[in-house]
């Protein structure tokens, strides 16, 4: 079964190839972890792309996958009908901060919507799939516990899309280096903040942490790394001790 993501173009951003799709990486490696040569697994990298020119550039696929942000919602909607015109009998799942927000309609878009976490989902949705009995709605309502996961690989994409200079400023300008996420969650409260699970900060073993550096100084050259965490300096000094000493061994 062909199983892939769909990126679009990041026009919303300034720089679109600064920051890695960590969050699809990360389930296309759960998945090949899971089922092996069952999925031809891919990543469809729309970035800088005109949305006039999208279609020619996306395979035929079983599955598309879909991380649904708001300010993306719109051009993923029109991808998708560019796609069911092609290919009409694939299924489109979703799940991101703006399915989680907007289910009811999200569900107007999308076949199929995970709610919550989607490490265990994703595997579930496509078990459903094989078994030809898909679900309109899948829920993940249990903390996650994210160190019996892998490290995300970044064989779906191209180096030149994952390695870039002018990740660091001033006198590391030059480094090559790509985006790292070593936790997930935040313990504050913001109120313009999209993230729906506020609570405990889940972190990286700094056995992980050192682990996935040296992939990426070994198969990458990477030298300097951009963080997407939520909170790259933690509010609890023992967790970010040892984060910081994890990556310090790396000589980063």
């Amino acid at each position: 079964m062909r199983v892939g993501f769909i990126n679009t173009s990041g026009k919303q951003n300034e720089k679109p190839f600064r920051i890695d799709p960590l969050g699809p990486l990360y389930l296309l490696t759960i998945l090949d972890a899971e089922f092996g040569d069952r999925l031809e697994l891919s990543y469809t990298d729309l970035r800088g792309i005109n949305e006039d020119s999208m279609i020619y550039h996306i395979p035929e696929l079983d599955v598309y996958l879909h991380y649904v942000t708001s300010p993306e919602i719109a051009e993923i909607q029109r991808i998708i009908a560019a796609i069911r015109r092609f290919y009409p009998n694939a299924i489109h799942f979703a799940g991101g901060p703006h399915v989680n927000i907007f289910p009811e309609e999200s569900l107007k878009t999308f076949d199929a919507i995970c709610i919550g976490e989607g490490e265990e989902i994703i595997k579930q949705m496509v078990r459903d799939v094989f078994d030809k009995r898909l679900k309109k709605t899948y829920r993940q309502t249990e903390i996650i516990d994210i160190n019996i996961y892998p490290l995300p690989l970044r064989k779906y994409l191209p180096k030149s899309a994952i390695v870039d200079v002018g990740i660091l400023s001033r006198k590391h300008a030059d480094l090559p280096g790509t985006s790292v996420l070593f936790s997930r969650g935040c313990p504050f409260n913001c109120h313009f903040c999209s993230n729906q699970y506020k609570g405990a900060t889940r972190v990286r073993s700094p056995e992980w942490i050192t682990k996935e550096i040296e992939y990426l100084k070994r198969e990458y050259g990477v030298r300097a790394l951009l963080f997407k965490d939520d909170q790259a300096i933690h509010a609890d000094q023992g967790i970010s001790r040892g984060i910081l000493d994890a990556i310090g061994r790396t000589d980063i």
